[in-house]
């Protein structure tokens, strides 16, 4: 008495589906499994809801970044454009007679200066959006073969790698409807529990309820990538061998 039970991911999920199952049915479902499944979910959507609060104020300080970044570059082009316009203004007073061929390379000059911010600036942008992007999948063109199982991967998305690693290392997802203790094991499946037992899609959650989806989403793919060298390191990606089906 008074102390607390602790459970496996596995143990926890089995729980959540015995007590949903025996409830539907009539059946009296002992406290504990209700209790621990719900402390268990709770805990985990606190702290999604604490990281999702951190990222929103990381990126809100980038675009800050970004925003001083491109008032900087604006003010340095206008003084360089004013501070030509003097120069050009002495040089016309003591000068007459100028080479066509200067004045053309001048303003070839003028405009590689003119567009450099512009330059920097889309870079700097380009480097933003990959940092927002990070887990955004690339299309792979070659067989991949896991280094645990038999299992082979065609043309797979990054994605489905770190899914297929996310079934040995047993990540999981959980539900983010309030009140479900559904968890599961990809990120596939928890989206097709919520079409089947909440007949919801992702467009049709709440901006809460989307924000932990994608954070739980975000959550597996990190876990699952931490293992990716172990899995598919670079001898597992065998090429020229894209043609082949799926072993299963």
């Amino acid at each position: 008495m008074g102390e607390e039970a602790f459970y496996t991911f596995e143990d926890l999920e089995l729980l959540a589906e015995v007590a949903t199952r025996g409830t539907m049915e009539g059946q009296r479902v002992p406290k504990i499994m209700w209790n621990s499944a719900k402390h268990y979910r709770r805990h985990l959507l606190d702290q999604m809801r604490d990281e999702a609060e951190q990222v929103d104020q990381n990126y809100s300080n980038v675009l800050e970044e970004i925003n001083e970044t491109v008032a900087a570059l604006a003010g340095a082009q206008v003084n360089q454009e004013i501070y030509k316009t003097e120069d050009d203004m002495e040089d016309d007073s003591t000068e007459a007679i100028t080479i066509e061929s200067d004045d053309e390379d001048d303003q070839r000059g003028q405009s590689a200066e003119a567009t450099t911010p512009t330059a920097e600036f889309r870079s700097g942008l380009w480097q933003v959006g990959r940092y927002l992007s990070s887990t955004a999948d690339r299309r792979v063109n070659t067989l991949w073969q896991c280094q645990i199982c038999p299992k082979r991967l065609v043309g797979s998305h990054e994605a489905d790698l770190l899914r297929h690693i996310g079934t040995h290392e047993n990540i999981l997802c959980c539900c983010p409807i309030a009140g479900c203790v559904k968890v599961c094991r990809t990120t596939s499946g928890i989206r097709s529990h919520l079409k089947v037992h909440h007949k919801l899609r992702a467009a049709d959650l709440s901006a809460e309820q989307h924000c932990l989806l994608l954070e739980t989403e975000r959550k597996f793919y990190e876990s699952a990538r931490i293992h990716f060298d172990r899995y598919f390191p670079p001898g597992a990606m065998l090429q020229g061998q894209a043609d082949h089906k799926t072993s299963t």
